[in-house]
C-alpha cells in the first residue's frame, strides 16, 4: 500500500509538470498573438511616421519654390507685358535648369518659356483656363503648353508695370516629382501617393510595374461594396485635414492606408498604402525568432527539470544505501544484528527526544525548522492516512506517534468493536509533532513519502 501511494504521489508530480508545460505552451501562443498584435501596431505606427517624414519633404520642396517664383514674378511685374527682350533676357537665365519656366499675359495669350526663344500663343480655350488662376498656389497636374507632357508645378499672377495682367508658372515634368518623391516600403510592396480630398490620384510614386492604384482612391475601394463604411471615414478623415491609419479589404488582400495632410496646398494628402500581408511579414520574421527562443527555453527548462529529477533520486539512492551499509556494519559487528533493508525516519519531538530538547531549550528552534522543511508532496504517503496503530488495550490511534502522545482517534473506537464492520473515513487527529513525517522528502516506518 505504501508503494501505491508513492507511485500515486509521483505520478501527480508528473501531472503537475505536464500542467505546467501545457501552461507555459498556452502563454506562449497568446504571447505570440500578443506580441503580434503589438508589432502590427509598431509597423504601422513607423509607416505613418515615414509618411510624416516625406510629407515634411515635400512641403519642404513646394515652399521653397513658392518663394522664389514669387520673387521671380515680382521681378516680372516691373516690365512692360510688351518688352519681348526683357522677358527673354530674364527666362534665358533658367535655360539648363530641369524646369520649365513660363511666363503667360493673361490679356493677349502670348506665353515665354526658358526652352524656346520665340513668343507663342495660346488657344482660347487654354487662355480661358488660365484667366480663372487667381493669387498662387500649386497646380494639380496638367498638360505642359509647349512640352505636351504630364506637369506639375507652383503659380503666381501678378500685374505687368503697363497694367496687363499676367501669369509665371514653374513646372517640371510628373516623373521627374515622382521620382525624386517616391516612397516605397518592404522591397516594393507599398507605395505612397499624392491625392486631393475627392480622392483623385495626382501624383503616382515612379514605378514601372503596375502598381494596381486607380485613379481615384475612393472609386477602387467602392469597388466590391465591402468597404463602405471605411471609405466615408476616410473621406470625413480628409475633410477635417486628420492623419491616420485605415485596413481596407481589396482583391482578397487587406490593406493599410496611411494618410497625412500636406500643409503647404490644401486638400492634399500624402497618402501610403501597403498590404498588411508586408507588414505582417515583417512581424513574423521578428516573432519566428521569438518562437525559437521560446522552444529553445522550454526545451531546456524541460531537460533541466528531468535530470535534477534523477539526480535527486540517484542521489537519495546512494545516500540510502550509504547509511544503509554503516549500520548494517556497525549493528552487526557490535551486536550482531542482521537486516535486510534500512529506513530512516525523523527524530520526532515527543517522549525522551521531546523531553531533551525541552531541557536544552531547543524544542522552539527544532519546531521551527521542521515548519520551514514542511514539503506538500509528502501528503499522500503519510502512515495515518492508510495506517492505524493499536495500543496494548485496543484503543485506536492514527499512528505510532499519536500513541506515544496518547492522542486516540477522534471517534475514540477500540480494536474490538472493529470487526465485521466497514471501517468510515474520519479526521485525523493533529499536532505540532505531524510536522516531523512532512519535513523533507517525508517520514515513515516504509521511509521517504514524497
Amino acid at each position: 500500500m505504501k508503494e501505491d501511494k508513492k507511485k500515486k504521489s509521483h505520478k501527480k508530480w508528473m501531472y503537475l509538470f505536464v500542467a505546467a508545460v501545457v501552461c507555459v505552451l498556452i502563454g506562449a501562443h497568446f504571447y505570440v498573438h500578443y506580441i503580434r498584435d503589438c508589432l502590427m501596431s509598431q509597423t504601422i505606427s513607423n509607416v505613418e511616421t515615414v509618411t510624416h517624414q516625406q510629407q515634411q519633404a515635400f512641403d519642404s520642396f513646394v515652399r521653397r519654390d513658392r518663394e522664389r517664383i514669387h520673387s521671380y514674378a515680382d521681378d516680372f511685374s516691373r516690365h512692360d507685358s510688351g518688352d519681348q527682350q526683357s522677358i527673354r533676357s530674364k527666362l534665358d537665365v533658367f535655360a539648363e535648369v530641369d524646369a520649365l519656366y513660363t511666363v503667360v499675359n493673361l490679356e493677349t495669350g502670348e506665353y515665354y518659356n526658358s526652352k524656346s526663344q520665340e513668343v507663342h500663343r495660346m488657344k482660347e480655350a487654354e487662355l480661358e483656363e488660365y484667366r480663372k488662376f487667381s493669387g498662387s498656389g500649386l497646380r494639380e497636374p496638367y498638360t505642359g503648353l509647349f512640352t505636351d507632357t504630364k506637369m506639375f508645378g507652383y503659380y503666381e499672377c501678378f500685374t505687368f508695370a503697363d497694367g496687363a495682367r499676367g501669369l509665371f508658372q514653374k513646372g517640371y515634368e510628373s516623373d521627374r516629382v515622382s521620382e525624386e518623391f517616391t516612397l516605397s516600403f518592404y522591397g516594393g510592396q507599398g507605395y505612397a501617393y499624392i491625392i486631393n480630398r475627392q480622392g483623385d490620384v495626382l501624383m503616382r510614386p515612379f514605378v514601372r510595374e503596375e502598381d494596381g492604384v486607380g485613379d481615384n482612391i475612393f472609386e477602387m475601394l467602392d469597388d466590391d461594396g465591402k468597404n463602405g463604411e471605411k471609405a466615408a471615414f476616410l473621406k470625413e478623415e480628409l475633410g477635417r485635414n486628420e492623419s491616420g491609419s485605415v485596413l481596407f479589404h481589396d482583391q482578397e488582400k487587406e490593406y493599410v492606408y496611411t494618410y497625412t495632410p500636406i500643409e503647404s496646398v490644401d486638400g492634399w494628402y500624402l497618402m501610403s498604402i501597403v498590404s498588411e500581408g508586408a507588414i505582417m511579414d515583417e512581424a513574423d520574421r521578428v516573432i519566428s525568432n521569438s518562437q525559437i527562443i521560446i522552444v529553445i527555453a522550454l526545451t531546456i527548462m524541460v531537460t533541466l527539470t528531468v535530470f535534477l529529477f534523477f539526480m535527486w533520486r540517484v542521489r537519495r539512492d546512494l545516500l540510502q544505501k550509504e547509511k544503509e551499509k554503516e549500520y548494517k556494519e556497525h549493528l552487526g559487528s557490535e551486536y550482531g544484528i542482521v537486516f535486510n533493508n534500512l529506513f530512516t525516519i525523523t527524530n520526532n519531538p515527543i517522549g525522551r527526544f521531546g523531553a531533551f530538547l525541552m531541557r536544552s531549550g531547543n524544542m522552539e528552534g527544532y519546531l521551527t525548522k521542521l515548519y520551514g522543511a514542511f514539503n506538500p508532496g509528502a501528503l499522500p504517503g503519510m502512515m495515518c492516512r492508510s495506517q492505524l496503530s493499536v495500543g496494548w488495550d485496543g484503543k485506536l490511534y492514527d499512528c505510532d506517534f499519536n500513541q506515544a502522545v496518547d492522542m486516540p482517534v477522534i471517534t475514540g473506537e477500540n480494536i474490538k468493536d472493529l470487526p465485521g464492520k466497514q471501517y468510515k473515513k474520519r479526521k485525523i487527529c493533529f499536532d505540532k509533532h505531524c510536522y516531523a513525517c512532512t519535513a523533507g522528502q517525508g517520514s515513515s516506518c516504509g521511509g521517504s513519502t514524497a
